[in-house]
């Protein structure tokens, strides 16, 4: 069973900083503050291209990086070709929606791959992780983001179909 991204997680789950990527071994832990899905490896000066959702609902404010929601489309397009609900799973009746956050290098790959929020189910959260990891090579990101710390924040949503 194929689940997709909606319109709407699309829309708001992006968080691509303007700023060069961290240093090797000085990035956060997978985790991130305390398990807040708005926490960042990312430097706090680094400005924010599309905006992820904050703990209360509403959305950080955004400046905008030429070509970062284009990119992030094709992202969010090659992750939902990838995600798959296994059949064995939805089964059970098993469902929830697991933040992952990850960082995508100038080469497409997926570095920094881990849960910024869980679903409380185990499975669910491992699955997730595995799709992400799965989904390596990501598409290259345009010459004007090269330079730029992409770092996603992407909901994966799992639900038997009704």
């Amino acid at each position: 069973m194929r689940i997709a991204l909606s319109e709407r997680e699309q829309a708001s789950a992006v968080k691509i900083a303007a700023a060069p990527p961290p240093p090797p071994g000085k990035a956060g832990s997978a985790e991130g503050a305390a398990g807040d899905p708005s926490a960042s490896t990312a430097p706090a000066e680094t400005q924010t291209a599309t905006s992820t959702p904050s703990p209360a609902g509403q959305a950080a404010p955004a400046r905008s990086v030429k070509g970062a929601d284009t990119y992030a489309l094709r992202v969010f397009r090659h992750i939902r070709a990838a995600k798959q609900f296994p059949a064995h799973l939805a089964r059970t009746g098993v469902q929830g929606r697991v933040l992952v956050r990850f960082d995508i290098t100038s080469a497409g790959d997926a570095t920094g791959v881990g849960i910024a929020r869980s679903s409380g189910v185990a499975v669910l959260d491992a699955l997730a992780l595995e799709q992400i990891r799965a989904a390596v090579p990501y598409p290259r990101p345009p010459r004007q983001l090269e330079a730029v710390h992409l770092h996603f924040i992407v909901p994966m949503t799992y639900r038997p179909a009704s």
